[in-house]
């Protein structure tokens, strides 16, 4: 049934809101943004530079890089590079369009399960989401080109887990989920999560056709196995910075790590982070035995997301096997926000449902105004830490970013000294070499020369 009038107006309102935080997101990259390569850009220069001369294989792009293989980044760097003359903005403008198209995909799965249900409140969610998605609290993710590769792989897996969830309805739901997987295993690491979460998901929710189920877990299972191997092959654990074991040694720590990964979407600081990170766990866990488990009848419309918010979960515990031992306190790095936000979007969606359940008297009536309270107070907690870490924050980390980088992108193509090429990358030997090879191109600093 269509929705009332008022309901889209509500919806309309909800997506006017929404275009505020979009906005302040992309005015402060627009004046922040400096076209100029940084830290691990630097390495893809060779690359770049080799583009120009004897052209680039798959095995290139197939390279590992740390613990990546950034097989559709590059390719994309690359395509940019060679249209734009290698301007860091064309990257940003990217990552840009991948936000939104994150944004957009969730609310238009948002939107349908809203409209089926005729649900009078106000869907507050949708502003939220943007709070989340449009956050300057995901510092270089907005203003460094090379996170492509992040953006890139969250859009892969929200699309790969929305078909998983549809693989019931269509054959084809299931082949394009696996290449939606493909593309997410091969732009970050973190995409591996997706194959085994995704053959689990498939094992639990049981198709009432037992063989379109069990060829659906086979077909799953081959594929898995073969991308899988194809991204190990070669594999080298010593490119990783760290000790991939140290977290045997440290399991306190490790679970530190985990929960200040997942709170730092919310906060900043390390025990405030810490405590989100815990709280929001078990919201997620509460929420998803309420409206799933207890209530399988009407439950798959959740179950994209529960699958996302377990795979911020797991990213979390992969991201701290390769970066424990440089501190539990790095887990909150600002580059991981927009992977550990999946489990703040989960979390809105699921309080919103939640609260329209007892509202509408499906779960224990004598709970609502218990509910409606603690609702009011998480949602107003939520949205005052999400704007002190995206607008304050995230703010001053993008303007320190300009303020380092932009005098040195103003010089750097004349006399330079170590000190300064240090801020961009650490090795100030191969940042000169790689200049040669931007000039000799014509590209980035020297393309309108």
């Amino acid at each position: 049934m269509a929705p009332s009038f008022s309901a889209k107006h509500k919806l309309f309102f909800a997506l006017l809101i929404s275009l505020i935080p979009m906005i302040i997101m992309l005015r402060t990259i627009s004046i922040y943004k400096v076209d100029l390569p940084f830290w691990d850009q630097w390495n893809f220069v060779p690359l770049l530079g080799q583009s120009y001369e004897e052209g680039v294989s798959i095995p290139d792009l197939w390279e590992q890089h740390n613990e990546h293989r950034l097989l559709f980044p590059r390719a994309i760097m690359l395509a940019l590079a060679h249209a734009t003359g290698y301007s860091i903005t064309a990257e940003l403008i990217v990552i840009i369009l991948l936000i939104c198209f994150n944004f957009g995909m969730l609310i238009y799965i948002f939107r349908r399960h809203y409209n089926d249900r005729e649900i009078d409140s106000f869907p507050w969610v949708i502003p939220a989401i943007a709070l989340i998605l449009f956050s300057l609290g995901q510092g270089e993710n907005l203003i460094w080109g090379w996170q492509i590769q992040i953006l890139l792989n969250l859009s892969a897996i929200i699309v790969g887990s929305f078909l998983l969830t549809k693989h019931r309805d269509k054959p084809v739901f299931l082949v394009l989920a696996i290449l939606s997987g493909f593309i997410a295993t091969y732009s970050f690491a973190n995409g591996l999560i997706f194959w085994p979460l995704g053959l689990l998901y498939l094992i639990i929710d049981r198709n009432p056709d037992k063989s379109k189920h069990w060829r659906g877990i086979a077909a799953w299972a081959v594929a898995s196995a073969a991308i899988i191997f194809s991204y190990l092959y070669h594999f080298s654990l010593s490119q990783s910075p760290t000790d991939t074991f140290y977290f045997i040694k440290h399991p306190i720590a490790y679970l530190e790590y985990i929960f200040k990964y997942l709170g730092a979407p919310i906060s900043n600081y390390p025990i405030p982070a810490l405590l989100c990170g815990l709280l929001g766990t078990a919201f997620f866990f509460f929420a998803t035995w309420k409206l799933v488990i207890k209530n399988e009848e009407d439950s798959r419309f959740f179950h994209i997301f529960i699958l996302l918010g377990f795979y911020a979960g797991f990213s979390a515990a992969m991201s701290g096997l390769g970066r424990l031992e440089f501190g539990a306190h790095q887990a909150m790095s600002y580059r991981y926000t927009s992977i550990s936000s999946l489990l703040w979007v989960a979390n809105s969606i699921l309080l919103f449902f939640l609260i329209n359940r007892y509202k509408n008297g499906i779960l224990i009536k004598h709970s609502q105004r218990v509910l409606q309270v603690v609702a009011i107070i998480i949602i107003v907690f939520m949205a005052i830490s999400l704007i002190r870490t995206s607008y304050r924050v995230g703010y001053s980390v993008l303007r320190k970013y300009h303020e380092t980088l932009e005098p040195i992108r103003k010089k750097i193509t004349s006399e330079i000294s170590d000190e300064d090429l240090k801020k961009v990358y650490i090795h100030t030997e191969h940042v000169r070499y790689c200049l040669g090879i931007l000039n000799k191109n014509h590209l980035s600093v020297y393309r309108e020369k």
